[in-house]
């Protein structure tokens, strides 16, 4: 399956659910740069900003496509500081 242009930029296939028949579970997770950015967060901005995405589906691309719904771009460090204040 080509992943490209459904994973959004930013982000990586985690891990893959298949156990329950006809379902499948997907985890995203930040890629490298993002997910450094998102430790160095206080832990009022972590609650607002998603390490990890994941969603459910009745076939392994329905489920990556609905993860892929759930990310957002990381903040922009003004937004980040704006929020602490």
């Amino acid at each position: 399956m080509n992943l490209e242009g459904i994973i959004p930029k930013g982000w990586r296939l985690y891990t893959i659910d298949a156990s329950i028949e006809g379902t499948y579970s997907t985890m995203l997770v930040r890629t490298e740069a993002d997910r450094t950015a998102w430790h160095k967060l206080d832990d009022l901005n972590k609650e607002n900003v998603d390490l990890y995405v994941s969603a459910s589906g009745n076939s392994l691309r329905q489920s990556i496509e609905a993860a892929s719904l759930k990310c957002s771009a990381f903040p922009p460090q003004e937004a980040i500081q704006e929020a602490k204040r």
